[in-house]
């Protein structure tokens, strides 16, 4: 069977070697192209070359590459510890939640530190105390 490649390469007087390249390289990518469309099908996997990656134009494309030095150990747990965190909070009483949440978006500092102790009707000295009694429970439950 003779393709329009071939014939094409023919006409502009190509030589068998120079049509034996290209047939190859497009027998390289066809078969390529069906690896990929299989381990789309049977794993739910995308393969990216670094073609791929890059526009038609040479620039970069939006695809990120892992961080070699990226801890993903410390990413797991850190995750896993915020989960944990929200379980805990989610077992102090709804008043102390919403207040030491509050109080650590704010910093406990400054004006928002007055807002908090209007807000709860307690001295700067009180929103402390309350602070620190509520992250002793959170160290027991955690």
């Amino acid at each position: 069977m003779i393709y329009k490649y071939e014939r094409i390469c023919r006409n502009e007087n190509l030589t068998e070697e120079h049509i034996k390249k290209i047939d190859n390289g497009l027998h390289a990518l066809t078969q390529a192209k069906y690896r990929e469309e299989q381990a789309r099908e049977k794993y739910g996997v995308e393969i990216l070359s670094s073609d791929a990656m890059m526009g038609p134009d040479g620039e970069v494309g939006s695809f990120e590459m892992a961080d070699p030095d990226m801890d993903v150990e410390e990413i797991v747990m850190h995750k896993l510890q915020l989960e944990r965190l929200h379980e805990v909070l989610a077992m102090l009483d709804e008043e102390d939640s919403c207040f030491i949440i509050e109080y650590f978006e704010g910093k406990g500092e400054g004006k928002f530190l007055d807002a908090l102790c209007v807000r709860y009707g307690l001295s700067k000295k009180q929103a402390n105390t309350r602070m620190h009694k509520i992250v002793e429970l959170l160290r027991e439950l955690f």
